[in-house]
């Protein structure tokens, strides 16, 4: 009785797989992109984060964008205060001329 060992092939371009002992099974095939995953699953710590870095800047520019706007009101408003001061300061010289005169 012999049994046949059943050669695994790669789930991407269904090349044979080669085995070598410390680095596991890997598709020879140049031209495929399945070079560490050939099993079709991924279950590798890095590939959960994969898309992570373009969710972190895209969430880094939103905390700007809402830091420049409270920034840019509050200058607004303390721009609006130090106007209606300097009204209010030409308008008491104007009553104290006015009073001065009469």
């Amino acid at each position: 009785m012999t049994f046949k060992k059943e050669s695994k092939r790669c789930y991407k371009c269904n090349t044979k797989l080669k085995h070598y002992a410390g680095v596991g099974d890997f598709c020879p095939n140049t031209k495929c992109d399945a070079i560490d995953n050939v099993n079709g699953f991924d279950d590798s710590f890095v590939s959960r984060f994969k898309n992570k870095g373009e969710e972190l800047v895209r969430l880094i520019k939103q905390a700007f964008n809402i830091a420049v706007t409270v920034v840019l009101s509050f200058l607004f408003i303390v721009g609006i205060l130090a106007f209606c001061y300097c009204l209010f300061v030409i308008y008491i010289e104007i009553i104290s001329q006015f009073f001065r005169i009469v």
